[in-house]
């Protein structure tokens, strides 16, 4: 008898969560531009369609060896470097279609890309605004590009 009430319960603590997970009720006005501003924004950026037909040019092309991820996922970075205007972006992992959603948002932005710790060239005095970990089957090189870039 218990656990129907459980469900019941856990059932109505959803729905009644639901209608705050688009940052409504957050009190933190930077949380709440960044939810509703950049992680949950519907309207077409301005270079979508540029960068989708550069991207199935860059598919065509065999010797280039890119990494395919999610459009949905590449939009949402496009649109966090739109928000954040960092001067210095640090891309760790293998090549993929992402550094051109993040280049073409700043274009004057410094884009550092490193497949492992020897590639990461950094002047000692430049600070890391932006730092982009999608290497997750390299836990160590994870770690030491995120200390050596918090310490920035």
């Amino acid at each position: 008898m218990s656990n129907i009430f459980l469900a019941l319960k856990r059932f109505f603590v959803r729905l009644y969560r639901f209608r705050h997970r688009c940052g409504y009720n957050v009190h933190s006005p930077f949380a709440f531009d960044l939810i509703t501003r950049v992680i949950y924004e519907k309207s077409p950026y301005y270079a979508y369609e540029d960068l989708k037909a550069e991207e199935k040019k860059h598919a065509r092309m065999p010797e280039k060896n890119w990494a395919r991820e999610f459009r949905k996922v590449n939009k949402l970075l496009f649109r966090l470097v739109n928000k954040v205007q960092p001067s210095t972006i640090v891309d760790v992992g293998t090549l993929s279609y992402s550094a051109l959603y993040m280049q073409a948002c700043k274009p004057s932005a410094n884009y550092v890309p490193a497949s492992d710790l020897t590639d990461l060239f950094l002047e000692k005095d430049v600070p890391v605004d932006f730092l982009y970990l999608h290497t997750y089957k390299n836990p160590a090189l994870v770690e030491d590009v995120f200390r050596l870039c918090a310490a920035r």
